[in-house]
């Protein structure tokens, strides 16, 4: 099993816990680029996503860097920053 392999096994795990749980994501895009919403449904190689503001979307695991926890206060003073 190769590192991308390991990445992807570890972003399908936390993919399945916010899932489960019904927790809000934010999604990390290896292109520079994120997504905000929620897991409808997990797959064996993407998830489908309802994004807060663009609605449902497949999302590959191959394209993302990072799946974590939607917090919202974090993101408003992550957006006050770039002010």
């Amino acid at each position: 099993m190769n590192e991308e392999d390991v990445n992807v096994k570890a972003l399908e795990q936390k993919a399945t816990y916010f899932y489960k749980e019904s927790i809000p994501i934010h999604v990390k895009f290896k292109r520079g680029f994120w997504k905000r919403g929620y897991i409808l449904e997990v797959g064996s190689d993407f998830f489908m996503m309802k994004e807060f503001i663009e609605g449902e979307m497949p999302v590959f695991f191959l394209e993302i860097k990072d799946i974590e926890k939607f917090n919202e206060n974090k993101e408003v003073k992550e957006n006050e920053k770039e002010i």
